[in-house]
């Protein structure tokens, strides 16, 4: 009933466009009549969303990726005019989109869309084509990164994700970014420890200027990275960079005001260095 209701599937768009398949799965794990009616359904209130000229093309692109979230459930591979019909609404919407910041979110859900679909190379098209024209082309760069970590580029992969990093603006983007790309050189290149040491060093060199460094996110992303280094160093092949990380955040704490809680996260963080 609330799918068929075209007041409430939109009021509720986000969960529709933006969860189907874990809550289709959640419903109706099991393949039956049941849960073909609801993917049916689900399918049908997506579309009507994504055709939807009131809403933002964000927003309908939002309600196309969840159209293939649900096509491509249970490892289902979507074929060549499927995947035709996706490319050509995206193209649609995109090239009906010629505002500079509203370019900016359209592309990338737009990218996003064709990746989902099996469409990488049009993914990349897409993307490299934007990045002279965008403000902020590192999230560009980012996607860029994790199509050819799909494809299994691992090189390409960590090329474009240094380029992400060096492009962002902004101390607490530029962290986001950098702890990022920390990650994927440890989880794809584990043995470059140079690349890895020269990562570090600039990332936590940046700590020291960067204001509520140890608040929230850019906690949480630190957290993130400090995770990903003790898990690389666990059996103790890495302990020089560790060391030389942990001097490094030591300094940065050890100017942080005493009674500054900021001090104490980054300590916090140390041992698990």
């Amino acid at each position: 009933k609330a799918l068929a209701a075209v007041t409430v599937a939109r009021e509720n768009m986000d969960i529709l466009a933006g969860a189907p398949a874990d809550v289709i799965l959640f419903l109706a794990p099991v393949k039956t009549a049941s849960r073909t009616a609801l993917e049916a359904a689900w399918n049908s209130a997506l579309i009507r969303l994504a055709d939807d000229a009131t809403l933002s093309k964000t927003d309908r692109l939002a309600a196309l990726s969840g159209q293939i979230a649900i096509a491509t459930m249970d490892k289902r591979k979507p074929d060549a005019a499927w995947q035709k019909q996706v490319q050509k609404r995206v193209s649609q919407l995109e090239q009906a989109t010629t505002d500079a910041y509203e370019r900016q979110s359209v592309v990338n859900a737009a990218a996003h869309a064709l990746t989902d679909a099996g469409l990488l190379g049009e993914s990349d098209v897409l993307l490299t084509a934007e990045l002279k024209r965008s403000h902020s082309p590192y999230y560009f760069m980012s996607t860029l990164g994790a199509n050819a970590r799909q494809r299994g580029d691992k090189l390409a992969a960590l090329n474009w994700y240094e380029q992400a990093y060096r492009a962002a603006k902004g101390p607490a983007t530029r962290l986001q970014w950098g702890v990022n790309y920390v990650i994927n050189i440890i989880e794809l290149s584990p043995a470059d420890e140079v690349r890895i040491q020269a990562a570090l060093n600039s990332v936590v060199g940046e700590l020291g200027a960067t204001e509520n460094a140890f608040y929230e996110r850019n906690r949480n992303a630190l957290e993130r990275m400090a995770k990903k280094l003790s898990e690389w160093n666990k059996d103790g092949r890495h302990q020089s960079a560790m060391r030389k990380t942990a001097l490094q955040l030591n300094d940065i704490c050890t100017k942080l005001p005493a009674g500054d809680t900021q001090r104490l996260t980054c300590q916090s963080v140390m041992p698990k260095l």
